[in-house]
């Protein structure tokens, strides 16, 4: 018990290292916001400096809530969930999907879904296979994926489920320019 909670203290210290850490960067990145924005600020009065560093907390917040929302946008508009830049092992009867949020989640061994290809307008099945610690793509994506389509080695294609037509909507997004 007593090296558990020795553990518990150890990991709540780190914890609090990265925290205060992180609040370190913070201030050192407004104090160089600040520098930048009013030089005079270095030679500034206490409450001169106490006015403009308000000013700067405020830009700075306006300034990262609004790259927030502009990167919210950018993912919103974005709907490729899932990109997978082919590999060798992708390259035969399977495409192996890693680090997926779904991989434990609903799927029960095999599962068949509808593709269709926005690129070329064809629809297509595969199976969505799930064994262990893996998830991957099979059935007829050698030849209704690789082969039709052309696709190389370290060639970027995308998912994204289409809940409208109940399907996976599938493109190539990146072609191998060598």
């Amino acid at each position: 018990m007593d090296a558990a909670r020795k553990g518990k203290e150890k990991v709540d210290e780190d914890k609090s290292k990265e925290e205060e850490e992180e609040l370190e960067e913070k201030r050192k990145e407004l104090a160089k916001y600040m520098l930048k924005k009013f030089p005079a600020v270095a030679t500034a009065d206490h409450d001169t400096k106490l006015r403009i560093f308000e000013e700067c907390l405020r830009e700075l917040s306006e300034e990262q809530e609004k790259k927030s929302e502009e990167q919210k946008k950018e993912e919103d508009e974005d709907p490729w969930k899932i990109k997978v830049q082919l590999q060798r092992c992708d390259m035969n009867d399977k495409l192996v999907l890693f680090g997926l949020e779904f991989a434990n989640q609903g799927i029960e061994k095999t599962d068949e879904f509808v593709i269709w290809d926005v690129d070329t307008q064809t629809k297509h099945t595969l199976q969505l296979v799930k064994k262990a610690t893996s998830i991957f793509f099979t059935g007829n994506w050698n030849k209704d994926f690789l082969v039709r389509r052309e696709l190389k080695l370290y060639e970027t294609v995308g998912f994204y489920w289409d809940d409208t037509n109940k399907r996976y909507n599938f493109s190539v997004l990146e072609r191998d320019t060598l």
